[in-house]
């Protein structure tokens, strides 16, 4: 599969062993129109449409004759506010849709005219995806293991988010609800439909406690807490109480953490039959006192 390397500064081209050209001249200082290059033996490689000497418009670049995909840059920025990548096959590859359409192929793929389905295919010619387009946005999607087995699905409906993932075998392996573009809740399965954890984002300023609760293979509860910032590139730490269990659902152990994720007064553990079987107490996060 070849995918073609979008060049947005002409300079390049020396390092590409390309010869652009405008109406057959190597420069176009303040220009407007149709720059083409090709290799040094005239093969085809892209063109692309400038204003005033900067690369702004429709550009396509080929393979083999091809083309291979087409975008379309804006100036000052220089980068494709869409793009359409094809595969050797002529199949469409991977699109970049803006906020707008700006070609007739642009205004069908991206589902400006109408809500319209695409299907994307590997190196083996076999559906990868399937993806649906509506005003330059994805609304649906599917997608699938190399055995065709569904593996994800994605629908979105107005402000809502649905994204469900499965494990090869069919099984649910991870499902989530999004709204206004920020998460509600979330779910991890092991296999069989067997939850492991379960999440809700709790709004709190700019980020969001997640209230946790995970479980054992069994069923039983195995920890319930809080955790901040929560959907951050942050570390996520605890707060308030935190429980865990045993596998049998007997309480484990039972900890308090501040604001700042230390731990902060008695941490209480049992064995699996619920007797106490040691007892520590901390200020902010350090080690005061340990009962045996």
């Amino acid at each position: 599969m070849k995918i073609a390397f979008l060049l947005a500064l002409v300079s390049f081209s020396a390092f590409s062993a390309e010869v652009c050209t405008y109406k057959g001249k190597p420069t176009w200082e303040g220009k407007t129109g149709l720059v083409k290059c090709t290799t040094f033996q005239g093969t085809p490689i892209k063109e692309f449409q400038i204003k005033a000497g900067k690369q702004d418009g429709l550009q396509k670049t080929f393979y083999d004759g091809k083309v291979s995909s087409i975008a379309w840059f804006e100036s000052p920025k220089y980068e494709p506010s869409m793009e359409i990548t094809f595969n050797d096959y002529g199949d469409v590859e991977r699109i970049t849709c803006g906020k707008v359409a700006f070609t007739d192929q642009d205004k069908k793929f991206c589902g400006f005219e109408k809500p319209h389905e695409i299907i994307f295919k590997n190196f083996k010619s076999e559906v990868a995806r399937k993806v649906i387009y509506k005003d330059g946005v994805i609304v649906y999607l599917e997608t699938y293991f190399s055995s065709g087995k569904l593996k994800e699905k994605m629908t979105l409906e107005g402000n809502v988010k649905k994204t469900t993932i499965y494990h090869e075998d069919g099984t649910l392996s991870a499902d989530s609800f999004e709204k206004d573009e920020k998460p509600v809740w979330e779910k991890e399965y092991f296999t069989e439909n067997r939850l492991k954890t379960e999440s809700n984002f709790i709004p709190e300023g700019a980020n969001f406690i997640l209230g946790r609760k995970k479980y054992w293979k069994n069923g039983k509860l195995q920890e319930e807490a809080q955790l901040v910032p929560a959907g951050s590139w942050s570390k996520e730490f605890y707060v308030g109480e935190v429980k865990r269990y045993h596998e049998n659902g007997q309480l484990s152990s039972q900890e308090n953490y501040d604001k700042r994720g230390d731990l902060e007064g008695i941490s209480t553990f049992f064995d699996d039959d619920g007797t106490v079987v040691r007892k520590r107490t901390f200020s902010k996060n350090k080690l005061m006192k340990e009962e045996l």
